[in-house]
């Protein structure tokens, strides 16, 4: 027996909405592979040890509220080397990073500007430590009372993205396997008018940091 033209198209909108539903990621990656930051992350690894405080972290009330209602876990420190250079590392983490969850990471260059800086330079960088490389974002951010420079990198699931063609390439990999990317953005920084400097002082702040890690936190940190 043939199809009428109706049946045919009402069978094809059918199939199309069974492959839609097979194909909608409902397993968080989240769940699957948890992630604990406050024991992935250690206090004291090569020369660094965490302050017990950590007031020099740019945040308000405001701010912090605002993170706490997308972000589900933040980890700031302050870390201090033999030599006094002090690094705040911080470290946001989102169960849901889908398009329409509503906690998508926030970066860096659209947070800082709205505590008064001004980003004054915004560059993609290959990071290469003994770990592994990735793709990074320098940034250096300046406002009347101080200079910040910046090392940041987003994760999707375990894969590291800074630009939005390597976030949807790494939320389409894992929705084809029916599972919704978590997410979380890595960021180092210090107070300094010598970037240069800062930003080899990350590296180097990063590799220790990775070197002092287990295998499955550096997977979730930085995809290696």
């Amino acid at each position: 027996m043939k199809l009428t033209r109706q049946a045919l198209l009402a069978s094809l909108c059918l199939l199309a909405a069974v492959g839609a539903y097979l194909l909608t990621p409902r397993q968080l990656l989240a769940d699957l592979e948890p992630v604990n930051l406050e024991q992935m992350v250690p206090q004291q690894f090569a020369n660094w040890r965490a302050l017990p405080q950590n007031d020099d972290v740019i945040t308000s009330p405001e701010q912090e509220a605002f993170i706490k209602s997308i972000y589900s876990q933040v980890l700031s420190r302050v870390y201090v080397d033999d030599a006094g250079h002090r690094i705040m590392l911080s470290i946001a983490y989102t169960r849901d990073q889908s398009d329409n969850s509503g906690t998508q990471s926030h970066k860096p260059e659209i947070c800082y500007p709205a505590q008064g800086f001004q980003i004054v330079s915004n560059q993609q960088q290959d990071l290469r430590v003994r770990e592994g490389q990735w793709q990074i974002r320098h940034l250096v951010a300046a406002r009347a009372d101080r200079t910040e420079p910046i090392t940041y990198w987003n994760m999707i699931g375990i894969q590291p993205a800074v630009t939005g063609t390597a976030i949807k390439k790494a939320q389409l990999y894992l929705g084809m396997q029916g599972v919704i990317a978590d997410g979380l953005i890595v960021r180092i920084s210090n107070i300094s008018e010598d970037v240069a400097d800062s930003f080899v002082i990350h590296s180097e702040f990063i590799e220790q940091l990775l070197h002092g890690m287990d295998a499955y936190g550096k997977k979730r940190i930085a995809g290696i």
